[in-house]
């Protein structure tokens, strides 16, 4: 791909993966916009048709974390529309900018065309000292299907990418404590999950591997199976037990004379069940 990166402003980091990462034949330009500004959202998807002509591959990966982590009770609205308008409002309406000119332009043969929106684990993991960031983490996965739904007909897929616990600046000030939940078995691989692990999960879309699917989420991490982050090991062995006693009574009829053996749950099932029992454990 030829890339046209957008960011609050040029660092070092945009730097290196401008020279580090792009195959020498291909080309990348470097724009300084702040997506939380809906105002330059025209102005900013016109410059990616410019650039190039055409854009293939829209990835929606811009986003910030919370300022300050503490009870739910006391956010205030500008902590709350600081995080929501990055990470969701300039990110949907971005993407409804960049939307409309992919519907206007002719796709070249073979080309797979796709809109990745990278969301997080905390669409799905609660975490209450933290509410404004998974708000705005939940709400993209709707977008996705939503985008599915309008663009699918055109031949444009859309996807959702799910991190877990990334090793990068914005998980730094809290690496002890995941070091230590990694370490008590948060995830069955023990290690933290890498921006490269994303990028993995991102080429594979964007170079169409997955072209049979569209408004899809895909979880690009070591297997984050806590749904809440203060669950123990404890929590989890007792949510195994309870396992065995839903896998029992689920597929025994409760009224002796229909009592007969039904279908063992499926691996999914019982995820949902261990998650269902850890949270009350």
């Amino acid at each position: 791909f030829d890339l046209l990166l957008v960011d609050a402003a040029r660092n070092e980091a945009a730097e290196l993966a401008i020279r580090d990462h792009l195959q020498p034949e291909r080309r990348a330009i470097f724009l300084s916009a702040d997506i939380a500004d809906i105002e330059r959202r025209e102005p900013l998807g016109g410059a990616l048709f410019e650039a190039y002509g055409a854009v293939d591959c829209l990835v929606n990966n811009a986003g910030v974390q919370v300022n300050v982590r503490g009870d739910l009770l006391d956010v205030t609205p500008a902590r709350f529309d600081r995080v929501i308008g990055s990470n969701l409002r300039g990110t949907f309406f971005l993407t409804q900018a960049v939307a409309r000119r992919m519907l206007q332009q002719t796709p070249a043969p073979g080309v797979h065309r796709s809109i990745v929106t990278i969301s997080s684990a905390n669409a799905y993991s609660a975490q209450s000292d933290r509410p404004e960031y998974c708000i705005s983490k939940l709400s993209p996965s709707m977008m996705t299907r939503l985008f599915a739904l309008r663009l699918g007909p055109a031949g444009i897929c859309t996807y959702e990418v799910r991190p877990g616990i990334i090793r990068t600046r914005m998980t730094a000030p809290v690496a002890d404590k995941c070091n230590r939940l990694i370490a008590d078995g948060l995830t069955p691989i023990a290690r933290w999950d890498e921006p490269q692990d994303v990028a993995g999960c991102v080429r594979t879309l964007a170079t169409g591997q997955m072209s049979f699917s569209t408004g899809r989420r895909f979880t690009s991490t070591v297997g984050c199976i806590s749904i809440r982050s203060d669950v123990s090991r404890e929590g989890l062995a007792c949510a195994a037990q309870n396992d065995r006693l839903l896998q029992t009574a689920l597929c025994t009829d409760s009224n002796p004379s229909r009592r007969r053996p039904r279908t063992p749950l499926t691996s999914a099932e019982t995820r949902w069940w261990r998650f269902i029992t850890a949270l009350v454990a």
